[in-house]
């Protein structure tokens, strides 16, 4: 039941009475998907602007040849770039401007490459200082000259407070009457 249907794919939906099982229809080419650049995907405005500089140059190509050829038909493809920008339409095929616009993006890129590696270093450095810290640290908690620092007597903690009158012990209260 799964089987045939229109143009040798699976039917969405497989009926087997009381229960039907949906099925995932998935394109017989997933290469193309995996390969095709997102909009917003990095290094995808690198590639429209590359793509744009080539289809200029080819354009710019094409032109030479027809105005070799025939100077009216090559009068009429300009006359369509001109209209398409008199109704607003964006008609990107400035050749210095995009060679401009890739040159700016490499600079750009190059810039925050150099900048991730800085910060990737400063923060090795930082790491490498406080494990040195720490084994020092360590060191003199094992050091036997530091050690006796700690070992130095306590002082006697002070037992006097509000409400208390006097020390533990031998003198007793102050209040007291002496004998």
């Amino acid at each position: 039941a799964a089987t045939g249907g229109e143009g040798g794919r699976a039917p969405a939906v497989e009926d087997t009475g009381d229960i039907q099982f949906t099925m995932l229809q998935l394109p017989a080419d997933t290469s193309k998907a995996q390969q095709k650049i997102g909009t917003n995907a990095p290094g995808s405005k690198m590639q429209k602007l590359k793509n744009l500089l080539e289809r200029a140059q080819e354009k710019e190509a094409r032109l030479q040849e027809l105005k070799k050829t025939s100077a009216d038909k090559a009068e009429a493809e300009q006359w369509k770039d001109t209209l398409k920008q008199a109704t607003g339409e964006k008609v990107m095929d400035d050749q210095v401007k995009l060679k401009r616009a890739i040159k700016a993006r490499e600079a750009q890129k190059k810039k925050a490459t150099k900048k991730w590696g800085k910060i990737q270093k400063d923060v090795t450095k930082a790491k490498e200082e406080k494990q040195a810290k720490r084994t020092e640290n360590l060191k003199k908690r094992n050091d036997p000259l530091y050690a006796k620092e700690a070992e130095k007597p306590a002082k006697k903690p002070r037992n006097s407070g509000a409400g208390f009158e006097g020390k533990r012990g031998g003198a007793g209260f102050i209040n007291k009457k002496k004998e």
